[in-house]
């Protein structure tokens, strides 16, 4: 059994490392995707499988992994940073670092139409606190201006009506809720799972 996580581990190490190489590479098609769609996202989750959300207490990657998302994350800024630089155009670049959710995390660029839409994405958080992942990879030190925010799933009441399954999972959770107003004019109760931390910077 041992032996078998290890395999594992070394399997997704190689995976993280090929697809930081792959995102940094000239040939990544970076400047080929703005010109088409003005923004882009590199995905740990493309790489780790899965999502957040309903398994909120499932264990979070450590050691040697965490370490390796976190450097990965930080090469692919730098080298979309290159490239924006030399578009000589007005750009966002951000790193989204959540926290504990490592394996959400993501770096983000957009330009043209799409320069201002992530602006306010996340509730910001009233904190001064900046990422414990600082500590582990100081060369995220390099990126400044963390800002705290929330991260949290939102569950649509109208999407899960038709399952009792997870409408009774919502409610026994007591999670907060808010109202929205659709186009129409009718409202919709969203429930609020939180799930920790989103420190954007860049």
């Amino acid at each position: 059994m041992r032996q078998r996580k290890t395999r594992g581990h070394s399997r997704l190490h190689h995976q993280l490392k090929e697809w930081a190489k792959n995102q940094c590479a000239p040939s990544n098609g970076l400047s080929d995707i703005l010109d088409k769609h003005q923004r882009n996202w590199a995905k740990v989750r493309h790489v780790w499988g899965i999502d957040c959300g309903r398994d909120s207490a499932r264990k979070h990657p450590g050691g040697l992994t965490r370490k390796l998302i976190l450097q990965s994350l930080h090469q692919i800024y730098q080298a979309w940073k290159r490239e924006l630089d030399a578009r000589n155009e007005p750009y966002y670049l951000k790193i989204w670092l959540h926290e504990p959710w490592i394996e959400e995390s993501q770096v983000v660029c957009a330009i043209g139409d799409y320069l201002h839409c992530y602006d306010k994405i996340f509730d910001m958080l009233n904190e001064d606190t900046r990422p414990s992942s600082l500590a582990s990879v100081p060369e995220l030190k390099t990126i400044g201006n963390w800002q705290a925010h929330l991260h949290s799933a939102e569950y649509y009441e109208e999407e899960w009506s038709d399952d009792p399954t997870m409408m009774e999972w919502l409610r026994e959770r007591d999670f907060p809720t808010k109202e929205v107003t659709l186009n129409e004019g009718s409202t919709e109760k969203i429930y609020i799972q939180r799930l920790g931390r989103v420190f954007v910077g860049g």
